[in-house]
Formats: structure tokens, sequence, C-alpha cells
């Protein structure tokens, strides 16, 4: 190596050692060892080639012990191999240490150390100041050491992508590529083989002989400690500190393991998500794990032996150290759920903690020991040192505090708070206790409830009893279905069964007695025997002994009782009390002077104290105050019946009611001073100051305040209502509600129901109203009756008026009118012999009479119309003036104002008809668009419906109709039959077949006809038409004309049928070329719904002419046949001549009569070809018209719409 001058410092050392061993020997002098010249400078030279100076040579602890050594001291530590010398007190010890090897730095370096070819080297600073030192190995830097920003040392390798590899075969098959996963960048291997297989593995950290050695590409691990994730191979996220943590690990990822061998076995020979995301942080904790998942442990060995189990907790040393295949299980505490093999769901907390259970599931013990013996017991809570201590199978209860249920073996469902709570238990089962030593000597007593020190502590066999308190129910020892609440209740008891005490002593020398129930301090205290008794208050029958079925609430209430069957409620209530029975006294001092009265009620503040009588009722603070002899009275108020004395079988409810009442009977009195100066007889007064005033008056009802309140003398009136008749001197008036029959003085007979009804009648008699403001303002009319608010409201004087309905008739003078329904004939004044029935029917009509409206809305704006029938919600709803209409059916003649004289039945019949007359409808929406068509009548469903202006038309049958809604004079007969032209029959639709009849005629008198000529073409005009046989498009005509509710499959069967005949168009065209009139013969349309048609019968005629025409041709060929027939004769008579001269025979049975010449066929012209006539434009099909949604005015649809 080459030697630079920086061993000049090194060369000092040994100066100053010489210095200090020889300084001040020989007083100056220099002595010189292997010279004879000893420089004078030196105390002593040596001079040798061959042999070197040897110093004192001894261990670190020897020379730590040199005493007090001198400064300079120089000696050789063997144990670290160096010069030491001593530096003074405040220094001590200096380690001489000899500077490296160091060659001649190369240019640009300050200085560095390097080897012979110079190619590994160590380089300090670059540049002057630098601060910085590289390490170069094979002339690459491996590593430098610098400064960060924070001036704080950084050692930083710059390799490849970040991975650092140091110690014997670390990373030596990685491959680093890149950063990202994959690419086998950015890990850690320190340490012999160390990551030595990984290859594509990233973000690794093995810190450790053989960490992660045969890890290929797992990522993010973290191996420190020998052998630890040794066998990982494509594990990812796991962390393993300690030796040969997760050792055998191969695939498995999300594991923590810290601590020797911690989930050493984790993975072996598991599948899928087998051996995942365990936890393991101790030397040997899931030691055994193989495919267990979701596992904690915390602490040496802990959970050691589980193999399979899963999701575990266990903290502590050797928690669940026996567990292999158990679940869900919590140990926390050393021992804790130490024996659990195949338990689940169990928590253990606490050193020993259900040490020994092996199978037993879903218990929590919180304690030492706590559960300690539980193997196979279930569904347990045990929390406090040993609670549950000898558990073994018993299951389901709940144990806190030291030594509860401690000698519980395997009884279950029970509950034990506080210490040794059911210690002794051993047989019985369901009880609760909660306390110290509560229900201690229980042994097999059951479903006990105890609360408190010492409860239930001498219990032995008692079963379902509740004690909450101190020494509650301590003696008992076989007594049932007891309650106690508060110190020392039932502290006696022994055998008595189903008492109840609540308060300190309550029932406190109660021994056998049953069915008690005691509430407040001292209640029923020397009760022994008695039962079924109920005392409610401080000492409230605090003297009873044997007394039974007595009740006492308040404080003193029954004090001194020995009776039966009392009750007393409030302070001192019934106080006096002793044999008496039946009684009831409730509030303070309510019959507390009682003694042997039997059978009365007082309820309220020294209600009835001083009452001998029976079968009294007082309620309230001084009722009844005066009464001793009285009976049977009932008195509900404050000072009711106050000075009564010897009154009887009155009844008296309110404040002062019946006040002064004093020898009266048979009285009812219900409101505050209701009858206050009653003395009369039978009288009902309910109400503030109801009947007040009556003295002698008898048989009277008033209900309400100042009902009947200024009465004195009258009789049998009735009135219920807030100053209902106040003010009333006549009888047998009725008024029911707030001010009914308010001003009535000497008026009878009236019946008045609801508030301000009849409220100014004076001198009105019978009349009947009921409702809010019901003939209000009648004053003098008679005998009417109005029913609903606001009926008749304004009549004054009109009479015989019926109005059923809110606001019916309510301006109304008239007479005569019935009016039923809300606001009907609301606007009448003066019309008369009207009748409504119907929300709002008539409701405009002022003047109009005779009408008879049924229905909601029906005649609704009629004002003035009269003799008009309306039936159906919303008929002749628009009708204003029209009148002797007749609308039966909804929405009938709805839109009618003006039009007279129209009869519509049927739902919607003559919805829209505004000011036609004359016009009958029967069916639904039989001439529904009718407007202002007149002297119109449509008999069916839908008949007439299109017709809108036309007049003088008629439709018989469903759905019979007119094509166009303005024709005239137009009949269409039988169902679904259209008529398209005015002045037109149309019978049936196209589906009929036959029109059959006896006999027709056709009007042909001579007295009408004028202008007769002779001129119908005969032959000529026959000649020229054209009989055919064709096939007729029965569904498009159908269609054309707007057929509705007919058989279309029949039409297209008739359409299949040969028929003969003639085309309208083409004889048309005859009667057009010989110039004749073809009116009476073919219809050309004359609207676009019209069609062609011919009148067969009308073709009589011409064949008629034709037949005189053929005739006379026929009677002139027959005068010429005649002629030269005789000429024949006379030829044959002169042939026979000449043959008889000319000696020639003749056969003469052989005639000739007539010409044996052919007759030539005659041509008539008829053209050989057929004319065509297209079909006229397709019209769609008329929808059947909706039923209009004709509704009341509050929600009428447009009837544009309609």
């Amino acid at each position: 190596m080459k030697i630079s001058s920086a061993f000049a410092a090194w060369r000092n050392h040994f100066l100053l050692v010489f210095c200090l061993i020889w300084t001040g020997v020989a007083n100056g002098q220099s002595i010189g060892i292997g010279t004879d010249t000893p420089d004078s400078s030196a105390v002593l030279d040596i001079n040798s080639t061959q042999q070197g100076l040897l110093v004192p040579r001894m261990g670190s602890y020897d020379r730590n012990f040199i005493v007090a050594p001198a400064t300079g001291l120089l000696v050789f530590d063997t144990d670290t191999k160096s010069f030491w010398y001593y530096k003074g007190t405040d220094e001590g010890w200096f380690e001489m240490e000899l500077a490296p090897s160091i060659g001649f730095a190369p240019e640009g370096v300050e200085s560095y150390i390097s080897d012979e070819d110079e190619n590994t080297t160590v380089d300090v600073e670059t540049t002057t100041n630098e601060d910085v030192i590289r390490f170069n190995v094979f002339g690459t830097e491996v590593m430098n050491i610098s400064k960060n920003e924070n001036e704080q040392p950084l050692i930083s390798f710059p390799n490849a992508f970040g991975t650092i590899a140091i110690g014997s075969f670390a990373g030596e098959n990685n491959q680093p590529t890149s950063y990202t996963e994959g690419g086998g960048g950015l890990n850690t291997f320190v340490g012999v083989q160390a990551g030595e297989e990984n290859t594509t593995g990233t973000w690794n950290t093995a810190i450790g002989a053989q960490t992660l050695l045969n890890n290929l590409d797992g990522i993010r691990n973290v191996a420190i400690g020998y052998g630890a994730l040794q066998s990982n191979i494509d594990g990812d996220h796991n962390v393993a500190i300690g030796n040969a943590a997760l050792l055998l690990n191969t695939d498995g990822s999300g594991l923590t393991a810290i601590g020797d061998s911690a989930l050493y076995h984790n993975g072996f020979g598991a599948t899928g998500d087998e051996g995942l995301y365990n936890v393991a942080v101790g030397a040997f904790s899931l030691l055994e794990n193989t495919t267990g998942t979701g596992n904690t442990a915390v602490g040496r060995a802990s959970l050691k032996n589980s193999i399979s189990g899963n999701h575990n907790a266990a903290f502590g040393w050797t928690a669940l150290f026996h567990n292999e295949n158990g679940s869900k299980n919590t140990a926390i505490g050393t021992g804790a759920l130490y024996e659990n093999i195949e338990g689940n769901f169990n928590t253990a907390l606490g050193f020993g903690a259900l040490k020994d259970n092996i199978d037993g599931s879903k218990n929590t013990a919180v304690g030492h020991s706590s559960l300690f013996s539980n193997t196979m017991g279930f569904g347990n809570i045990a929390i406090g040192d040993s609670s549950m201590f000898s558990n073994e199978t018993g299951t389901s209860n709940i144990a806190i505090g030291h030594n509860a249920l401690n000698d519980n073996v395997d009884q279950s469902n029970l509950i034990a708070i506080g210490d040794s709570a059911l210690f002794m238990n051993q047989a019985g089962n369901q009880n609760v206790a909660v306390g110290s030593k509560s229900m201690f000597s229980n042994a097999d007593g059951y479903d006990n409830t105890a609360l408190g020190f010492n409860t239930l502590e001498m219990n032995v066999n008692g079963y379902s009893n509740v004690a909450v308190g101190s020494k509650v129910l301590n003696n008992n020892s076989s007594g049932y279905n007891n309650v106690a609440l508060g110190a020392y209740t039932l502290f006696g008891n022994t055998e008595g069964n189903s008492n109840i005490a609540i308060g300190s002593n309550a029932l406190f020398s109660n021994e056998v007695g049953s069915g008690n129930v005691a509430v407040g301090k001292a209640s029923l205290q020397e009760n022994q025997g008695g039962s079924n008794n109920v005392a409610i208050g401080d000492e409230s029958m605090y003297h009873n002994v044997e007394g039974a079925h007595n009740t006492a609430i308040g404080v003193q209430s029954l004090f001194n009782n020995i009776g039966n069957s009392n009750v007393g409620i409030g302070y001192n209530s019934l106080y006096a009390n002793t044999t008496g029975y039946g009684n009831v006294g409730i509030g303070n001092f309510a019959l507390s002077g009682n003694l042997v009265g039997l059978n009365n009620t007082a309820v309220g503040y020294y209600a009835l104290p001083f009452a001998t009588g029976s079968s009294n009722t007082a309620l309230g603070a001084n009722a009844m105050f005066e009464t001793t002899v009285g009976s049977n009275n009932t008195g509900i108020g404050k000072t009711v019946l106050y000075h009564n004395v010897g009154g009887f079988e009155n009844t008296a409810i309110g404040f002062e009611s019946m006040y002064h009442n004093v020898e009266g009977a048979h009285n009812t009195a219900i409101g505050v001073q209701s009858l206050y100066n009653n003395i009369g007889n039978s009288n009902v007064g309910i109400g503030y100051n109801a009947l007040y005033a009556n003295t002698t008056g008898y048989g009277n009802v008033g209900i309400g305040n100042f009902a009947l309140s200024a009465n004195l003398v009258g009789l049998e009136n009735t009135a219920v209502g807030y100053y209902a008749l106040p003010f009333a001197t006549g009888s047998s008036n009725t008024a029911l509600g707030g001010n009914a029959l308010f001003e009535t003085t000497t008026g009878d007979k009236n019946t008045a129901v609801g508030r301000n009804a009849l409220y100014g009648n004076l001198v009105g008699t019978e009349n009947t109203a009921i409702g809010y403001n019901a003939s209000q303002n009648n004053a003098e009319g008679d005998y009417n009756t109005a029913i609903g608010s606001f009926s008749l409201n304004s009549n004054v004087s009109g009479g015989w008026n019926v109005a059923i309905g809110y606001q019916s008739l309510k301006q109304n003078n008239g007479y005569f009118n019935v009016s039923v329904g809300a606001e009907s004939m609301k606007e009448n004044l003066d019309g008369f012999s009207n009748t409504a029935i119907g929300v709002e029917a008539l409701k405009s009509n002022t003047t109009g009479y005779e009408n008879v409206g049924v229905g909601d809305e029906s005649l609704w704006q009629n004002v003035s119309g009269y003799r008009n029938a309306s039936v159906g919600i919303v008929a002749m709803q628009q009708n204003t003036i029209g009148h002797n209409n007749a609308a039966f059916g909804g929405g009938a003649l709805s839109e009618n104002t003006t039009g007279n004289y129209n009869a519509a039945l049927g739902d919607a019949s003559l919805l829209l008809n505004t000011s036609g007359s004359f016009n009958t409808a029967i069916g639904p929406l039989a001439m529904t668009l009718n407007t202002g068509g007149i002297f119109n009548a449509a008999f069916g469903a839908w008949a007439l419906t299109a017709n809108t202006n036309g007049n003088f038309n008629t439709a018989i049958g469903p759905y019979a109709d007119v094509a166009s809604g303005s024709l005239s004079n137009a009949t269409a007969l039988g169902n679904g039959a259209i008529v398209n032209n005015s002045n037109k029959i149309r019978f049936g639709n196209t589906s009929v077949t036959v029109v059959e009849g006896n006999a027709s005629y056709t009007v042909s008198d001579g007295r009408f006809k004028t202008n007769v000529k002779q001129n119908v073409p005969g032959l000529d005009f026959i000649t020229r038409l054209q009989p055919v046989t064709y096939h007729f498009d029965y569904p498009s005509f159908s269609n054309f004309i707007g057929e509705r509710n007919v058989d279309r499959v029949s039409l297209e069967v008739r359409k299949g049928k040969v028929e003969a005949g003639f085309v309208a168009q083409q004889v048309e065209e005859v009667c057009l070329s010989l110039g004749m009139d073809y009116s009476n013969l073919v219809h050309a349309p004359e609207n676009e719904q019209d069609n062609y048609s011919l009148s067969y019968t009308a073709l009589v005629v011409p064949l008629v002419q034709a037949v005189q025409e053929q005739q006379v041709m026929i009677e002139n060929k027959d005068e010429e046949i005649r002629t030269l027939q005789q000429q024949l004769i006379v030829f044959q008579d002169r042939l026979a001549q000449i043959e008889s001269l000319l000696g020639i025979k003749v056969d003469t049975s052989t005639q000739i009569v007539t010409p044996s010449s052919q007759t030539e066929q005659m041509s008539v012209g008829r053209k050989n070809e057929i004319k065509t006539y297209p079909l006229p434009p397709f019209r769609p099909v008329t929808e059947m018209p909706a039923m209009p949604e004709y509704t009341t005015q509050k929600a009428k649809t447009d009837s544009a719409n309609q």
C-alpha cells in the first residue's frame, strides 16, 4: 500500500508516550538505550533495529481500575487491541486510533483510499468543502456519506432502482428493472442470504440471515430475524420479526408475526383463503397454526397449539394455549382459556379466566379465576375474582362480584351481582341476586329476585320473591310470591305469601298474612295475619292487625281501622274509623270523623266530615258539609249541597251547585251554581248558572251555561247550550245549542238545535230549526223546518218551508218551499212551491216557482225559470230562465240556459243544449251535443249524438244518428242507423239484410198533383240501363257513413256475396243523356257525408211506360201478321186451283199457317264494357262519444271538451 503523510499523527503519539514515561527521570538527564548519545531533549532515547518498546499490557477491566492514573499514562488494552492513554479526570481514557492506509489522491479529489489497481476506492470530497465521502467498487459508486439539508449525517446507496443488499448472497438473484410492482426495486436485504432468491419482488425489507430467502415476487414484506419469512415465495404485505417467525409461510398474505417462531407453521398445507390475516406477537405464539385465519396472538406461547381456529384473539402468556380449532374467542391474561380446544365465541379477561374450558362457547369471564372450572357451560357471564369458580356445565348465568355464584356447578339462568351473592346456590335456578351476600344461603329456591345488602339472606327454598333493600325479607324461609322494597320491609315474614311491601318497615311484623300491599314508611307495620289489604302512605293502616280487604292511601289513612272493606285515600281519611265497613273516603279529612257509618263515599277536603247517614256520595272540598241525616245524595264539587240537611236523592255536580237546597229532592244540578237557589223538585240544570234563579219551577231541563238561567216558575222547558232559552217564560220549548231561542219570551212548542238556531224568534210557534244559525232571524214565521247551518237563515215571516242542508233556503222569505242539500235554493227570495234536493240544487233561484231539482247542482243557475223538473247530478245546471223543461239523469240538459219544453231522460242526454227547445232525448248521451236544434227526437243510447243545430230530426235506436250536425227532417231508425242527408229516412245499419212488411203505400192523390205530364221515357230509357252483378263493400260503406255498434264480421261476410242491380252513377248518366229529371230515381250526394242511392221502386214508372210502348209495337205486329195470314190463305187457295188444273195431288194434312222465316234478333245497342266508379274519399268511423265527465260546478269540465 502507498503511505501518505497522514502517519505523522501516529508518530506524534509515540513521542508523547516516551516523554510521559521518562518525564522527571534522572533529573532532566537523557538516558540512551542502544545509543551512547541520547538526544538531549529526550529523557529516554531508545535505538534498535531488531526490537521494539513493550508498554504494560492489560484488559479493559484492569485498565479501568488503575488507581489514580496519571495524566498521560500509556497502556496497551488486550481487549480492544489498541493503545490507550489517560487524558485527565475530565476526559478519562482515550484510545489511540491508527489512520488507515491512504494512497495518493487523483486530481480533483482531496484525499482517497484505493487498492493497487485503483478500481476500488474511498474518495473524500471531489470539490473543496463538499463534505462527501464516496465508496467505489469495481469503478462503480456503491455508497456515499454526506449531510442532508438540515446538516444531519446521510448515508446513501446510489444503486439501480433503490435496492440495498448487505451480507453474503444477500439479494443475489435480484434483477431490479423498475420501482413499480414486479420491477424488483426498492428492496432492502441485510444478512447472509437475505432475499437471495428474490427476482421481481418489490418494496420488501429483510434483515437477518436467510430472511425472505426464497421470496420470488412477494411484495411489501418485512422480515427481521434469522429465518423470518424464509419460505415465503409470493406472499404479500407480511411482517415477521423474530427468529423463524413465519418460517414456513409460502404464499399467505397480510400476516404479522413478532417473536421467536411466531406463526412458525402458518400456511403449511393451506389453500385458498386459509392461513391469512393472522397477527402473532411473542415467542411461539400461533406456532402450530396452519390454516387458521384472522387470529391475533400477543404473548409467549399464546394460541401456541392452534391449527385451524379462526378469528381468535389471545393476549398473555399461554392464553388459549391448547386451542386447536376453536374460533372467535378472546383471551386476555396469563392462562386465560388455557385448556380451550373447540369452544367458540368465548371472552376471558384475567389470570386463569375460563382456564379449564374445553368446548364451552359464548362465555364471558372477567377477573382472576372467573369461570375457572367451566368445561362445557355456555352463554355464561362472570365478572369478579373467582366468580362462578365451580361452574362446569351451567349455562346462561350472570355472576358479577367476588365469589358470586361460587358453588354453582350445573344450574342455569341465574344472575348474581355482589360479593358472595348466591354463594351457596346449587340446585336453585332462575334466581337474581344483587347485593353483598344477597340470597347467600339459597339452596334450591327458584325464581327469586334479591337486590340489596343481606336481602333474602336466610332464604332456603322460598320461591318467586322480589326483595329490594337492606335486610329485606331477611327471615324468609319458605314464603313465596312476595315483593318487598325498602329497608326492613317484610323483615319478620316467614311463611306469608304474595305480599307487596314498599317503604322502610312496611309490613315489618307480618308473619303469615298474605296478599297485602303496603307502600310507605311503617304502612301496615303491626299487621300480622290480616290479608288482602292495600295501604299506601306513611303509617297508613298502622294499627291494623287482622282487618282484611281494606284500601288506605295517604298518611295515617285508616290509622285506627280494625274493620273490613273500607277505602281511605288522603291524609287522615277515615282516620277514626273502627268497625265501619264499605266506606270510601278520598281527600284530606274525608269522612275523618266516621266511626261506624257504612257505604258512604266522600272525595275531597273535608267532604262529608260529619255524616251519620248512609249511602251518600260527596266529591269536592266541603261537599255536603252540613249533611247529617240525609241519605242517598250525590254531590260533586266544592260546597255542593252545602246547606243540605235532610234532602234526599239529589245529584249536584259543580261549584256551589244546589248550594241553598235544604229539603228539595230528586233534583240534578251539574255546573257552577246550577240550581243555586232551587227549593223545588225534579229539575235538571247542567252548566254554569243553569236554572240559577229557579225556585219552585219543576220538570225543567237546562243544559249549558246560563241555560234557562232566568226561569223562575216556568215548567217542562228543555234548554241545552250556552244561553239557550235564557229569557223564556213560555212552556214546552226545546233549545239545543248556544243562543238557541235566545230572544224567545212567550213563544211555545218551538224546537231549536244548533248555535243561534231560531235566535231571533220572539213569538213564532211550532218552528223547528236544526243547525248553526238555522232560521236565525225568524221572528214570527210559523211551522217552518230548517235543518243545516244557515238554513232558512234570513227568513223573517215566511212559513211552511222545509230547508235541510247547509245554507239551504238561506235568503228565503217565501212559502211552501222544500230544499234538501247544502246550499240548495240558497239565493231564493220570493220563489214558492219549489223543491230542491241535492247539494246546491236550485242554488241561484230567486223568483222561479214550481221547480223541482233533484241532484247535486241540478238547476244550479236557475234564476226565474219555472215549472222545470230536473233529476240527476248537475242536471239543467246552467238553466237560468228556461221553463217547462224536464231532465232526468246525470248531466241531462246540463248546459241549457234559455231552452224551453225540452225533455231529457238519460245520463248526459241533451247535455250541451243551450237554447234548443221542444226536443226529446231518451237514453244515455242521447242528443248530447245538441246546442240550438229544435223539435228533435232521440230514443236510445247515444241516439242523435252528432246533432248540434239540426231541426226536426228523429233517431230511434242505440247509436241511431245523423252523419252531420245540421241536417233537417232526417230520420234514422234502428240500431246504428246513420242518415246522412236532410229529408231522408234510414232504416237500420249496413248489417240489415231484410226489410219486411205486409203492405206499403205511397201517397198518390190527384187532388194534390199539379203540372201532370205524360213525358216519362220508356224503352229508350230502359234499354240504356246496364244491369250488373257485383260485390258491395259493406265495411267501407259502414266506415264512410260513420256507423257505430255494428257487427263487423257479418259485414265482411256480406261483402263476399254476389248481388245484382244497377250502379246509381250509370243510371244518373242515362238520365242526363235523355234530359230527364232523375231526382226521384237517383239521389246524388249533397254533402261530404252523403252517398249515391237508387230508388228501385221509381223504376216501375219507366218500366210501365216501356211495357206500354212494347205493347203498342206488339199490337202493330199482330195486325201485320193477320194481314199476311189473310194474304197467305188467298195464295193457298190459288195454289190449290193451279195444282188441281195441273193434276198435282196435295197432302192436305200439312198446312203452312205461318211463314217459315226466322225472326231477326233486335239489338238494343247495349255496350259491352261496364264503367267503374271510384269509392268516395275514406271517412273514418265516428268514434263513440265518451261519457261526458260532467261534475259539479266546483270541478266542472269545459263543455267544449264534452
